[in-house]
Order: structure tokens, then sequence, then C-alpha cells
């Protein structure tokens, strides 16, 4: 099994191409859709900890749409069982991962009917924020989210947001409205009438080699 090394910590982890893809992305916001089970999970937490292992102090956002989804899908199957101590000190009361070079990842969720709630985190900058499940957001939080909590004080950092999603739930229409899905290729960046830079990066189950491993048949 391949392993990323980055400072004191190794994270065995074999990316698939659309996970690669997923990482390399170096647009304003990325969409990593498909079919349930394609590792966008898994790709989502490893990408954050890549990124708080290598920018110092940043601050990062993790968003499900509950809090029983986001304890029960990534904080302990995921974050909690490939971040030791030291290395990363969990919070319980503020449900953070603070690092030992200051970063620190925020597990965050939205589940007000509107997604108001988002203003519970107002008041921090985050330099990069991931949402997984995208489609069982509305549009309010991930819009407000990139356009007022989305920020960096690093010199040279472009602050991203990336999200991963199952194609349906009450989000469906304004998620692909929002990455025009179906109007480009797949995989091709492109602007927006906003002018941000945007791309659908699509996922299967065969992008989970540890799901397959797993479960082969």
């Amino acid at each position: 099994m391949a392993k990323s090394r980055t400072a004191d910590i190794t994270i065995p982890y074999d990316p698939q191409p659309a996970q690669w893809k997923f990482h390399a992305s170096p647009v304003d916001e990325t969409l990593f859709g498909g079919a349930a089970g394609g590792g966008k999970s898994f790709a989502i937490c490893a990408d954050a900890i890549f990124k708080a292992l290598k920018y110092p102090g940043i601050h990062i956002a993790i968003f499900r749409r509950t809090h029983e989804e986001l304890y029960r899908s990534m904080v302990l199957p995921v974050m909690k069982p490939r971040l030791p101590k030291v290395v990363a000190k969990w919070n319980e009361n503020h449900h953070t991962f603070t690092f030992t070079n200051g970063a620190v990842i925020h597990m965050c969720y939205c589940d007000d009917r509107e997604g108001y709630d988002i203003h519970r985190y107002d008041g921090t900058l985050f330099s990069f924020i991931y949402l997984d499940e995208l489609t069982q957001f509305p549009e309010y939080p991930y819009t407000y989210a990139a356009a007022k909590l989305l920020r960096t004080n690093i010199p040279g950092l472009k602050p991203q947001i990336k999200a991963g999603s199952n194609p349906w739930d009450i989000g469906l229409t304004w998620v692909k409205k929002r990455f025009e899905i179906g109007r480009h290729l797949e995989s091709e960046m492109f602007e927006g009438s906003d002018k941000l830079t945007r791309v659908f990066i699509p996922a299967s189950v065969y992008d989970n080699q540890e799901l397959l491993r797993n479960n082969p048949n």
C-alpha cells in the first residue's frame, strides 16, 4: 500500500486517479461527485489533513449536514484513527483537531432547515473549506461559506472550497447549476459568470480500493 508522508505522520493511502484529481485541483471550487462508495469522504479528510500538516497555523473546516453524520462518517472512522495525539489533539467541546504546528481542523455541521446556523462559524477565517454530501445542504450555507468564511492570511496561499456528493437529495438542483454539470466535459475546469473557477470530478465505487478489498463483489 502506498503511503503519503508529511511532517511527522505517515498516512496509509493509495489515491485512485479520480482522488488524485481531487487533491491536485487548483480551482476555486471543486466537486467530487457520483456513485456512493466512491471514496469521497476519505479523500476529503485526507486532503484536509495534508493541508493542515503543510501549512502551520491555518484553519480548515470540514462540514457535514448533522452532528451525528459528522461523527459517524468522519470523526470516528477516518479522522481519529489517523491522527495520533502526538500529531493532533481532539477537543470534544470545540470539535477541533489542533496540530502541533498550530493548524486547526474544525469539524462542523449545519443542520438548520435553511442553513442559517452557518453563522455560528462567523469570525473564523478558513483557508480551506470542505463539505461532504453537498446535495444534503440547502444553497445558502455553501454560498455564504464561499463568500464570507473562505479567507487566508498566508501570503501566496489560494483559499479553496472542495466538496463531495452523491447525485441525489434536496440540493441536487442548485449543485448541478453551480457546477454546470452536463455543460462541460468530465473533470474540465471552467470559469463561471462570477469569475470563479470550478470543476466537477466524477467518482465511482472503483475509486474506493479499501471498499473493494473488503467487499470485492
